[in-house]
């Protein structure tokens, strides 16, 4: 699931323009181009990238192959204690 913080690839298949790294805004929205605020916060990767070349099939691209990527999940966090150099909360 996508959480707030995580960075993210989007890539459009021949669309160097539409193909972007975006992290999550604390409120769990991007802003991608031609669509504008999406709210991705709780999707999965497949699912976002259905939402993506849904709304850019609608006149803005045709036929777009998406693919969305969690590059780094920010918004997962482990609690590392005990008999350790470094114990403390370390993201994911």
């Amino acid at each position: 699931m996508i959480g707030r913080e995580d960075v993210l690839d989007i890539t459009v298949w021949q669309s160097p323009d539409l193909t972007k790294t975006l992290t999550v805004e604390s409120d769990g929205t991007i802003d991608y181009p031609l669509l504008g605020s999406l709210e991705v916060e709780g999707l999965t990767p497949p699912e976002l990238a259905a939402m993506i070349r849904e709304g850019l099939a609608k006149g803005y691209v045709k036929e777009p192959k998406v693919s969305v990527l969690v590059k780094e999940y920010n918004s997962k966090q482990v609690m590392v204690f005990g008999e350790v150099a470094k114990p403390g909360l370390y993201k994911l």
